[in-house]
């Protein structure tokens, strides 16, 4: 999913990408997306997906409704917001706590609207 939402203010949009990708290859045919850049803020070049026996498509709106039909197995993990936030700064710096402040905002939004955790199959804690 890094590569499909449109930045950090992209987790609400990030829906066109993903039907990209999943109603193709629920026809047997190969998707695409365009990759998005975060650091030039752009999306970059595109991608071809080939039908598999198994894709895992994997980050936060993964499980959103519009696809679910699509989905065989929703896995939730969840870990507490210190946590969560921990790691991403660990990841992208401590220059990108207020974007991961935003974002985690658009995940609890994003999460009720969805009811994704409802519909796990697996739910997992961290």
């Amino acid at each position: 999913m890094d590569d499909l939402y449109p930045g950090w203010e992209g987790l609400l949009e990030v829906g066109p990408q993903v039907h990209g990708v999943l109603d193709p290859l629920s026809a047997g045919r190969a998707g695409s997306y365009r990759r998005y850049d975060w650091v030039a803020g752009e999306y970059a070049e595109t991608h071809v997906v080939e039908p598999a026996p198994v894709l895992v498509l994997e980050g936060v709106g993964s499980g959103n409704r519009a696809w679910r039909h699509l989905v065989t197995t929703l896995v939730w993990i969840e870990a507490d917001d210190a946590r969560r936030l921990g790691r991403g700064l660990a990841r992208d710096g401590e220059d990108q706590r207020g974007h991961w402040q935003r974002w985690m905002r658009d995940e609890v939004r994003l999460f009720a609207e969805e009811g994704t955790r409802a519909a796990a199959d697996l739910v997992f804690e961290t």
